[in-house]
């Protein structure tokens, strides 16, 4: 699947009125739905709520007389503390993040101070109170916000756009397109036409009904694995590589594609230096490199940690603690629906199953969420830095595909995920310096069938 997106969009208005203006665009872009809105209140509300019967129980010179008062008392706080997050979001978001969050603090003091002479039946014993009960309630309400939020991909990328965006506002325009290219991992074509009809991939669907995307078949040569198919790729030939995992009797060696020492030799007999990502390219999530220079999660590498020039890029998507616990409690939520669906296939005899322990319930939450989020986030950053070209693979829906089923309900559901990944990347690409064309291919498809145990 083949589309030009985004409009390499680098403002020519590089005034501070400018800047505002398109932090207001782009917080505007990227709200959440009506529907997640209309959720996100309410549950903001009763969490409000309950951080401030918290904070009352446990500072003794905050005093709240009745169901009333706390409910009204609740109300005035989250609105004054949304409005002056919104408003310091805006202003300070070229800024480090500790300026608003510091701001916001002060304007939560503000707040509860405020609450204690307005609001009937709330007590407030004094300046040191106010600062204390706005520790506290900031503190819980940031938890429950990320809590309500936690499944709001748009919201969560936002943030990062609209820093990216605030960094790189006078980068000049460059002329030349570049190439993202995102591989669903095990993905057939007959899958992807179903999922399509049945609206699992809105993204993907648009592509193709709206934005003039074409859908090519294709079919893998022998072997159809990732390694033997990536490779061809990335680096123009695949000799050598006999699947996914092979044994060698000249050296009496046993490779696997997913293990860090037998990728980077599969690149080292595969690679001449001038690969697909040799140009300044970037790759993400994959057994092979491509020659790129830059190289996240990608086997080959892993091995090695991140290159010198790549330490900011790390330090700004996982210093944050927010990051860490949006992850934790999505993964959490993937392994619980794991438990369940797998002793769902059991109790309704579903042939041919596998078993799916504990083991398997990890390696999914961290193939289909955290490899998910964190890849798309280090495609966005490399889309601001103007890479020429990208190669992501999300190998979500293949890792739970060849346990589940490749047509069955969980791997669909990993397939919408990746769906919606892809719909943040093409919403990001509306405002880098360079027009990003978008290939979205699969290396090898699945069929069903029962295991050689079982046969």
């Amino acid at each position: 699947m083949t589309r030009e997106v985004g409009t390499g969009s680098a403002p020519a208005d590089r005034s501070l009125l400018a800047f505002y203006r398109l932090q207001a665009r782009l917080m505007w872009e990227w709200r959440p739905t009506r529907l997640a809105m209309v959720r996100r209140t309410v549950l903001s509300y009763l969490g409000a709520c309950v951080a401030l019967a918290i904070t009352a129980t446990f500072l003794p010179g905050l005093r709240i007389d009745g169901p009333g008062a706390l409910l009204l008392a609740a109300l005035l706080l989250l609105a004054l503390d949304g409005s002056a997050d919104i408003a310091l979001q805006w202003l300070f978001v070229a800024r480090p993040v500790f300026v608003a969050q510091i701001l916001g603090l002060l304007v939560q003091v503000v707040a509860i101070i405020v609450a204690g002479r307005v609001v009937p039946g709330v007590g407030v014993d004094g300046d040191v109170t106010a600062v204390w009960g706005a520790v506290l309630l900031t503190l819980l309400n940031s938890l429950f916000a990320e809590l309500v939020a936690v499944s709001d991909d748009d919201s969560y990328y936002g943030v990062l756009v609209r820093r990216l965006v605030a960094r790189d506002f006078k980068r000049p325009r460059e002329p030349n397109p570049a190439l993202l290219v995102v591989q669903i991992d095990g993905l057939s074509l007959p899958v992807l036409d179903h999922a399509i009809r049945g609206g699992r991939v809105p993204a993907l669907g648009r592509l193709l009904r709206d934005d003039g995307a074409t859908l090519h078949p294709w079919i893998a040569l022998l072997p159809p694995t990732t390694p033997a198919s990536q490779a061809g790729i990335l680096h123009g030939r695949n000799d050598g590589i006999a699947g996914f995992r092979w044994y060698e009797k000249a050296s009496a060696r046993l490779l696997v594609a997913n293990h860090p020492d037998d990728a980077a030799e599969i690149v080292r007999r595969v690679s001449d230096g001038a690969g697909l990502l040799a140009d300044d390219g970037a790759s993400i999530g994959n057994l092979v490199t491509g020659d790129a220079p830059r190289s996240y999660l990608t086997m080959a590498t892993i091995g090695e940690g991140a290159p010198a020039d790549d330490g900011r890029r790390l330090r700004g998507f996982l210093a944050g603690s927010v990051n860490y616990l949006r992850l934790a409690v999505l993964m959490v939520g993937e392994m619980v629906k794991e438990q369940y669906q797998a002793e769902r296939q059991r109790g309704r005899s579903v042939e041919p199953r596998m078993r799916r322990g504990l083991h398997y319930a990890v390696e999914r939450a961290v193939t289909n969420i955290a490899l998910r989020t964190v890849s798309t986030a280090f495609v966005i950053e490399e889309m601001y830095c103007g890479a020429p070209t990208i190669y992501v693979d999300y190998t979500g829906y293949d890792a739970i595909s060849h346990h589940c089923g490749p047509e069955r309900e969980e791997a669909i559901d990993a397939l919408a995920g990746i769906d919606r990944a892809i719909g943040s990347l093409l919403k990001a690409a509306r405002h880098t310096s360079r027009t990003y064309r978008l290939v979205v291919l699969s290396d090898h498809g699945q069929c069903l069938g029962a295991t050689f145990r079982q046969r």
